[in-house]
C-alpha cells in the first residue's frame, strides 16, 4: 500500500513552506550579532541597575482580627461591635500603625539598649524612646487583605545587620 502522491499544487505549497523558513532562518543567523547585542546590552543593564539597588530585609506576620466575648455582670443594653464589621477590622488595622503601639514595642523590647535602629545620633548619643517609636512607624506597615479579617504587618529595613545573631524575638499580646 503506497501513499497517494501530492499534488503539484501541494508540492509547491510544501516548497513555498520551507522556503519561507530557509529565508527566516538565514535571516536571524545575518542579523545575529544585533540579537545577541540587544540582549547583552538588556542583561548588563538589568544587572548594573539591581547593583544599584539597595537591599530590603522584611519581615511579614498575619494578624485575625477577632474580638473576646464581653465580660459583663449586669446585662443592660449591652451591643458590641462585631469583629466582622469592616468598620472594626479598619480600626485595627489604623491602630497597628499608630506611635502609642510603637511606643509600647520600643519600651517592651527595650530598643535603646538592645537593638541598632540607627540609634546613634551623629554626635554618638542614643536616640530616645520616642524617636525610636518614630522610626518603627516609619518601618512597620500593616495591610489589610480584602474580604477577610486578616491583616499583614510588614517591617522593612534596607540596612545591613552586622549583629543579626544577636536579635531576639518574642509574643506579644496587645490590649
Amino acid at each position: 500500500m503506497s501513499l497517494p502522491k501530492p499534488t503539484l499544487q501541494q508540492r509547491e505549497r510544501l516548497q513555498d513552506t520551507a522556503a519561507n523558513f530557509k529565508r527566516y532562518y538565514y535571516l536571524v543567523l545575518r542579523r545575529l550579532w544585533l540579537i545577541l547585542l540587544i540582549v547583552a546590552v538588556g542583561v548588563g543593564g538589568t544587572w548594573a541597575w539591581l547593583q544599584r539597588q539597595p537591599f530590603v530585609y522584611s519581615s511579614t506576620a498575619t494578624v485575625i482580627v477577632e474580638q473576646a466575648e464581653p465580660r459583663i455582670v449586669k446585662m443592660d443594653k449591652v451591643e458590641n461591635d462585631k469583629p466582622e464589621s469592616v468598620e472594626f477590622v479598619l480600626t485595627a488595622v489604623q491602630m497597628l500603625g499608630t506611635k502609642e503601639l510603637m511606643l509600647q514595642v520600643a519600651k517592651s523590647l527595650s530598643l535603646t539598649k538592645d537593638f541598632d535602629l540607627g540609634s546613634q545620633r551623629p554626635g554618638g548619643s542614643k536616640l530616645t524612646v520616642d524617636e525610636l517609636a518614630n522610626i518603627l512607624v516609619d518601618r512597620v506597615k500593616a495591610k489589610l487583605r480584602r474580604t477577610t479579617r486578616l491583616i499583614d504587618v510588614t517591617a522593612e529595613d534596607n540596612r545591613s545587620r552586622a549583629g543579626a545573631g544577636r536579635r531576639r524575638s518574642r509574643r506579644y499580646g496587645v490590649s
